[in-house]
């Protein structure tokens, strides 16, 4: 996939309210399941740079621990390389 991309700050979505928080992701805590990956970050259309940041928060996470990957960890990081990809092909206006 893609080359690794920068740490960011991950933004916690809640119903009533959105708040900044450093995740400080590490490997080794991340579930190793498929829906698990999910219930830390749902795997969706990146919109903005704030979903940018979240994505790439997790996958800088992964990046350096592809042979240590489930299966289902290998689906999720590929799923979230392919997001970033079309985010960064996509025109913006500065």
């Amino acid at each position: 996939m893609g080359g690794l991309c920068r740490f960011a700050p991950l933004e916690i979505r809640n119903s009533k309210y959105m708040m900044k928080a450093r995740g400080d992701f590490q490997f080794k805590y991340l579930p190793r399941d498929f829906a698990g990956l999910c219930s830390v970050l749902s795997p969706r259309p990146i919109r903005d740079r704030s979903d940018y940041e979240n994505v790439v928060e997790i996958t800088d996470a992964m990046a350096l621990w592809n042979e240590d990957f489930s299966p289902d960890q290998e689906d999720y990081f590929d799923l979230l390389c392919i997001l970033i990809e079309n985010y960064d092909k996509e025109p913006r206006s500065m």
